[in-house]
């Protein structure tokens, strides 16, 4: 019995601390911390920056997005632009031609069918310059974008740099305003362990950037390749801050089936990282508290909660009498995970009804990234061959 109730209040705290106490305590902690102060003026910042941009049929997107970036406020001879087209089927090879014909520091390099870490490790290879930017077709950059990642490299301690991604188009009848939120508030906690200890854990895919010296080449069959550098970065000694004024934009899946089908993809990368830098648990320092807290104990969320369902379930059965003030506390857990998997019905039936509630929709949202990260670690034990990736539908 007594294992029962061990089991209960470990899953339970840990939920606690990873989506609770964590989160407001690096906030807290950081509220008085300033922003490295050690950057770049423009003036100064005159080094050469290399932009990589994978794309896999992104014709919808692709022309604006590089003249995002050719339109920044950089100096334009020292932004050299690789666009590695992975056997894009679609006019992106065509519209990136035109781009190149108008502007002689974009270059397209086309692939055969490879997938994104294989196409970052080769441009990588072919880039001139001692930064590297990394982003997606879809994330627009403003035109101070490009000198706000750069800008703290004069900071010889800086390795990894992320921006501030603001989302566009987030509706009330999709899953946008979910979404959103969620990873608003989770970038602020990134922030904050910047601030705190140079750990940011994890930096934003669409757009970040690093010293090509600290870059580890990503194994070919990952699927969060952002993750892997990131996280490569600070096991080998390296530190990782986010930038707000790094502001880029990007469209928000407001269709579920899209972003389920994006969240079970980066669920299954996320146990690829925690197997492969399982032992950065181990290690007595701010690496690993951020590790645990912030990415292990989320990834294992999906058990803790049944965990704690199940085992709740089974004191109550063998408790006798359910009014006394501990039965009490277990009732309430039950009772509690009980309702709380039942929000996806209850969402489903509202919208159903017309009616959009927030909480309703932010609690199935909750479910929905729990359903993911259990299906993404079963596709993780049965093993990932390779890392290719087709473009989640947005709302350009």
């Amino acid at each position: 019995m007594i294992v029962l109730h061990i089991i209960f209040w470990t899953a339970a705290l840990a939920l606690f601390h990873t989506y609770v106490l964590y989160p407001v305590l690096v906030r807290l902690l950081a509220a008085k911390k300033c922003d490295n102060d050690i950057v770049y003026s423009r003036g100064e910042a005159d080094f050469g920056v290399t932009v990589i941009v994978p794309a896999h049929n992104e014709e919808s997107v692709i022309r604006e997005k590089l003249l995002s970036v050719v339109s920044s406020d950089y100096l334009a001879d020292k932004i050299e632009i690789l666009v590695g087209s992975d056997a894009s089927t679609d006019s992106t090879n065509r519209i990136v031609r035109e781009i190149v014909a108008e502007y002689k520091n974009v270059r397209l390099v086309e692939f055969a069918r490879s997938g994104k870490p294989s196409i970052l490790n080769a441009l990588v290879e072919l880039s001139s310059n001692d930064i590297i930017i990394f982003t997606d077709a879809n994330v627009m950059f403003t035109k101070s974008t490009v000198f706000e990642l750069i800008k703290h490299y004069k900071n010889s301690t800086i390795d990894l740099v992320d921006s501030n991604m603001q989302y566009n188009d987030a509706r009330p009848e999709g899953i946008g305003m979910q979404e959103s939120s969620y990873l608003n508030s989770d970038a602020q906690v990134k922030r904050a362990e910047g601030l705190l200890w140079g750990t940011m854990m994890g930096p934003f895919g669409g757009c970040y950037s690093i010293r090509r010296s600290k870059y580890t080449p990503v194994p070919t069959h990952f699927l969060n390749d952002d993750l892997f550098i990131g996280v490569s970065v600070l096991a080998n000694g390296g530190t990782a801050i986010r930038e707000e004024a790094a502001i880029v934009y990007e469209d928000v899946a407001n269709i579920f089936q899209e972003e389920y089908r994006r969240k079970v993809r980066i669920s299954t990368g996320d146990f690829q990282i925690l197997y492969a830098f399982l032992p950065l648990l181990f290690k007595p320092n701010a690496l690993a508290f951020t590790f645990l807290s912030h990415k292990v104990l989320r990834w294992i969320g999906p058990m803790l909660l049944i965990a704690a369902f199940f085992t709740s379930l089974a004191i109550l059965l063998v408790a006798p009498s359910l009014v006394d003030v501990a039965t009490i506390v277990y009732l309430v857990g039950f009772f509690g995970l009980t309702l709380l998997f039942m929000f996806p019905v209850i969402d489903w039936l509202l919208r159903k009804a017309g009616v959009q509630v927030y909480g309703v929709r932010l609690l199935s949202y909750f479910c929905s990234v729990n359903v993911a990260l259990l299906v993404g670690f079963v596709r993780f034990l049965r093993g990932v061959k390779h890392g290719s990736w087709r473009p989640t539908l947005r709302n350009q």
